[in-house]
């Protein structure tokens, strides 16, 4: 592997001494650009993001990249050569001389000067702009020669002094590259350290900052964010308080109905004290509990109603979502009520999220922690059977208490315990959702939805259904509604390669699924192992095939899921 070295020469003079190293320094790849102070830091910038591992400059230019960048910048020295050099150049000039820089390098030329007993005068400067105040100083002191780096030349020529630009030799340069070689070992060792811990972070969902105590970003590690969830002020303010108490946690509100957990503590190292912060969003601690599923609705849920039951379900709704906060939804298994829920989401709080609580699989103690949250609607579905005690008087504890709330609570039934609950029909909508059979004007247009969906999220090639074929899928029964109807358009979509899908392959794949059903086992015939493998299966089938959804919905883990299915 190369070393990517990015060579920021300040003045142009400096090029062809650059060139020349080069050629004997074959083992690195080296890219020359010449630019002075801001220009130079630009030119690092770019080259950050371009995936360099080192930068050489030199003087000012060198720290104010070493600032602005987090590579590792190496800085051209100017050797006892380089002041030796200027200072015979300058030796024999009558003007009244004086050589004008940082320590670094008026250290070293007032010794050269004392001992060789140059006549030269020597000026250390603490900034660059230290130069702007002292050279008019310098020129009504009579002085008419000026020896420095390239800020202290320009300024010198604009005040009508000659300037001579203290430039690095050979062996500056060479040892500027020597030294980016040995610095790139202990950056890439450093960083093979840091990308593991990144990495480890990162499965374990992780979102940090960590921050020092003059609030500069040390390291940062993003999986549910972009970036910094929070202004950069916020955080500044969270470091104080955490400076104070050792500790903060606090909530941060970023988007309706979306609040940001923020924790953060301090750590002393090596004397110096870092700021350390996580961050969880409450839709991704919720996707990870069993049973629930948050959900973020931005666009409005593709509803096809052309039938009169579709469009007499969605009347009900619009009429009534702004004055209830509970809905009861009824209808066949398959037949869309999810979708519904997110359409009565939608009308009043389509920027929020929308909780999906299978109340069959979740646990208790999840449930009161989602009750607690500030979701803006709960979808409860699964709710058929008599659930645990804990589970119902949660919802004792907390329905009345979510409405008042403004928050919408939706049933996909209406179960025996609700009336319990709802001594006042009033105070509920009832919606049916019409089953697939009962919406023979929608089925053309669902048939439709469903190909631009696959089109475009499976990259399928069909585009157009003849109309026979269309008759034929009506012809059919859907026990399972429009869930069954959209599987099937799935394995059509997937099995055609051209544009249009013709009557005959319709018909063909309706005789293979008819065949198939026919052949399907009662899931309670035969040994338990029998009828325990087909449940894996036709778990598995339902979860697409994700082995750790269907290990976490059978109540096992992933080991003993793969075991089971690879019994021979």
């Amino acid at each position: 592997m190369k070393v990517k070295v990015m060579f920021i020469a300040p003045y142009q003079a400096m090029v062809p001494l650059v060139e020349e190293c080069k050629a004997d320094l074959t083992d690195l790849e080296i890219n020359l650009e010449v630019g002075n102070l801001q220009d130079g830091v630009e030119i690092a910038k770019q080259a950050e993001l371009a995936g360099y591992h080192i930068i050489i400059s030199r003087g000012g230019t060198a720290q104010m990249i070493r600032k602005a960048i987090s590579l590792p910048v190496v800085d051209v020295n100017i050797t006892g050569y380089d002041i030796l050099r200027i200072l015979t150049l300058a030796k024999d000039f009558s003007e009244k001389k004086a050589l004008v820089g940082f320590t670094n390098i008026t250290l070293g030329a007032q010794s050269i000067a004392d001992v060789l007993d140059y006549p030269i005068d020597v000026y250390s400067i603490k900034q660059a702009d230290d130069v702007k105040e002292l050279l008019p100083k310098l020129k009504d002191e009579g002085y008419g020669l000026i020896l420095g780096d390239v800020v202290t030349v320009e300024e010198a020529n604009r005040h009508g002094m000659e300037g001579v630009l203290l430039q690095s030799g050979r062996e500056a340069i060479y040892s500027a590259f020597n030294k980016a070689k040995q610095q790139f070992v202990y950056h890439r060792y450093n960083l093979s350290r840091i990308g593991l811990l990144t990495e480890r972070l990162k499965e374990h969902q992780e979102d940090l900052i960590i921050v020092n105590e003059n609030g500069g970003i040390v390291h940062e590690v993003w999986t549910s964010f972009e970036s910094l969830p929070i202004s950069y002020d916020t955080l500044q303010d969270f470091s104080e308080q955490v400076l104070i108490h050792g500790t903060v946690r606090e909530f941060v509100n970023v988007n309706i109905g979306q609040e940001i957990e923020v924790y953060g503590y301090k750590n002393e190292i090596f004397n110096k004290t870092y700021f350390i912060f996580t961050f969880s969003l409450n839709v991704n601690a919720f996707n990870r509990l069993n049973g629930i599923r948050v959900q973020a609705e931005n666009q409005k849920p593709k509803l096809i109603h052309q039938s009169e039951a579709m469009n007499q379900a969605l009347k009900v709704i619009d009429q009534s979502v702004n004055q209830h906060q509970l809905y009861v939804l009824y209808g066949e298994p398959g037949s869309g009520k999810g979708l519904f829920a997110e359409y009565i989401h939608y009308k009043t709080n389509g920027s929020s999220l929308l909780v999906v609580i299978d109340f069959k699989n979740c646990q208790a103690a999840d449930l009161n922690r989602i009750l607690s949250s500030n979701v803006k609607t709960i979808y409860f579905k699964n709710i058929d059977e008599q659930p645990a005690t804990e589970k119902l008087n949660l919802i004792r504890t907390y329905l009345y208490q979510l409405i008042n709330q403004g928050i919408r609570v939706i049933l996909s039934s209406r179960p025996d315990w609700l009336n319990e609950l709802v001594i006042n029909d009033d105070q509920l909508v009832e919606v049916y959702v019409p089953s697939l059979d009962q919406r023979d004007e929608d089925f053309k247009g669902l048939v439709t939805l469903f190909m631009t969906e696959f089109h475009q999220t499976l990259g399928t090639q069909p585009i157009r259904v003849k109309e026979e074929a269309i008759k034929e899928m009506k012809k059919v029964n859907w026990p399972h509604n429009v869930r069954e109807l959209k599987s099937f358009i799935k394995t059509l979509v997937l099995s055609e390669k051209g544009y249009v899908i013709e009557t005959s392959r319709v018909k063909a794949l309706l005789n293979e699924k008819k065949k198939s059903e026919n052949k399907k086992v009662p899931v309670l015939e035969g040994t338990l192992e029998e009828i325990e493998s087909r449940v894996i299966e036709a778990v598995l089938e339902e979860e697409d095939f994700n082995q750790s959804k269907t290990a976490k919905r059978l109540g096992i883990n992933r080991s003993t899921l793969w075991r089971k299915l690879n019994k021979s």
